[in-house]
Order: structure tokens, then C-alpha cells, then sequence
């Protein structure tokens, strides 16, 4: 979070999960929607890496359909699947800052966070040196789209929308700003990116926080939604010395601040440590 604010990013949570990415103008999100059939990931995956190949840049599909250029990672994969549909994107790392990836993403986290949600997998990064205007026009220029759409289309209705290989467009122009200002707000939020956080906990040497004490000893901190719900002072072969039920606050910076104003022993103390930890 500290390292989110020196270089000005701003945080956000997707609806298809998965590990973290970074974003900026030097990378593309691809997303295709299509029918919930489990061999489209696979489709869509060979489609995209035909793409980058006729464009010059020799990918090849890694595991779990990441995409592979020179032994080094270029894209991942993420997905979301419902009834109906499933959406598949990929992050295309076109000319990025490797250096500001690797600040944000590939260092060492404090405090300690254990959580049962999947890990990101961390691999060395790589850069395809195309431009943006140049895989957006072989993208809608070539065939892949009618590929692509016409392949799910279920309904000759549907076809009609696939006019020279453009990408179907249902909504006008002001209707997609609106659409985009809505879902941009609603996963920058508070209550979706730390609301939504499975339960996960964190780990700090009760000697960060108090001075003179045994170094054996450790706090662990419980959170559910990222609010935190119990503190137990333990040992670190995990033998529990006291342990309260609390209504704490969320992980968010705010709730944070707002709880440190009123906080008491040792939460007070636990509270300070976290945003400097997390914040700075």
C-alpha cells in the first residue's frame, strides 16, 4: 500500500479474481465474453496467441493458459464463469515499467498475511515492444474477431451486430461512459475491494509493539470482510496465552484512523502498527 502511493496507483478488485496485476498505458486488458463452455478458455487462448504471433511476437501458452514470450510471462489469464456466459480476459504487457511491476508486486510484505485465498504467481516478467494502436488494429482489423463472436453467436439474430469484423456494440456511446464511471466506482470501493476480502489474518511479534517482552511471543490478528474480529497473543509454536472477540476496524486506511481516535490497550498500539506497516 505504501509503494501504491508513492507511485500514485490506485487500488482495485475484479470480479474474476485470481493474483494481482498491474496496470498502465503500457499494458492492454482483453476481455471476451462468451458462452459457459469450459474448451472456450482454451479457444480463446489459441485465438489471442495467433494474434501476437501475426504480429511478429512468438508467444507460447503457459500454464493455466498464461502467455509465454522469450521463457518470460507476458500475460495471464482470469476468468469468470456464470450460468449463461463466461468472461475471459488477458493483460498484455506491451512496453510497461518493469521496474515500478517489480516495486509493487515482487516484494516482501509486512506484516505477515496468511490467507486461504489463492496466491498470486510470481514470475519474471517480459515486454512484447508492440504499441497499443498497433494490437488494437490487428485485433478488430483481422479475423479474429468474426472467429471469436461468430463461433459463440447462438442465434443468427446475434449476427447481425458483426458488421466487418467490429466488435458488437449494443449500448451508445454515452450509455458506455455510464456504464464504465458505474463499474469503475463500484470496484475502487471501500466496501467491494476490503468488504468483499475472504477471511485471512496477520501475524505480528508482540516485541513490534511492546517493548521489553518476550520475543517468542506474537499477536495474531483475525479478520473477516478485512475487519478485524479477534486478537490472540500466542507463542509461536502456536500456544494461545489469551485471546478477545473485538469489533475492530476494517484494513482500509479510514477505518483505520477513525479507529485509533478511540482505540484503548493493546489495539491502540495494534492499530499504530498497521498503518505504519501497511500506509506509512
Amino acid at each position: 500500500m505504501k509503494a501504491l502511493k508513492v507511485v500514485g496507483a490506485v487500488l482495485a478488485r475484479r470480479d474474476s479474481g485470481g493474483g494481482t496485476v498491474y496496470h498502465d498505458m503500457q499494458n492492454i486488458n482483453i476481455c471476451i465474453i462468451s458462452q459457459a463452455d469450459p474448451q472456450q478458455l482454451q479457444k480463446n487462448s489459441i485465438t489471442f496467441r495467433n494474434i501476437m504471433h501475426s504480429l511478429g511476437v512468438e508467444v507460447e501458452l503457459g500454464e493455466k493458459n498464461d502467455m509465454l514470450y522469450e521463457g518470460k510471462k507476458i500475460s495471464g489469464s482470469a476468468m469468470r464463469y456464470t450460468k449463461q456466459a463466461l468472461l475471459h480476459h488477458f493483460t498484455v504487457l506491451l512496453t510497461p515499467n518493469r521496474q515500478t511491476i517489480s516495486e509493487l508486486l515482487h516484494k516482501n510484505t509486512e506484516p505477515q498475511i496468511d490467507s486461504r485465498a489463492i496466491a498470486s504467481r510470481r514470475a519474471e516478467v517480459g515486454i512484447t515492444g508492440i504499441s497499443y494502436p498497433t494490437l488494437l488494429a490487428e485485433f478488430l482489423q483481422g479475423d479474429y474477431c468474426s472467429s471469436l463472436f461468430v463461433h459463440n453467436s447462438s442465434t443468427e439474430q446475434e449476427l447481425v451486430y458483426l458488421t466487418e469484423c467490429q466488435l458488437p456494440c449494443f449500448l451508445q456511446e454515452q450509455q458506455l461512459l455510464q456504464v464504465y464511471t458505474q463499474q469503475k466506482q463500484r470496484l475502487s470501493s471501500t466496501e467491494w475491494i476490503y468488504g468483499r476480502t475472504p477471511r485471512f489474518s496477520i501475524r505480528i511479534p508482540q516485541s513490534e509493539l511492546e517493548a521489553g517482552v518476550d520475543a517468542d511471543a506474537e499477536y495474531l490478528l483475525e479478520f473477516k470482510h478485512a475487519q478485524l474480529i479477534r486478537v490472540t497473543l500466542r507463542t509461536q509454536q502456536e500456544v494461545a496465552l489469551t485471546s478477545i472477540d473485538v469489533d475492530g476496524p476494517t484494513l482500509d486506511e479510514a477505518g483505520l484512523r477513525s479507529f485509533l481516535s478511540f482505540a484503548t490497550a493493546p489495539l491502540d498500539s495494534i492499530t499504530t502498527y498497521l498503518l505504519r506497516s501497511l500506509y506509512g
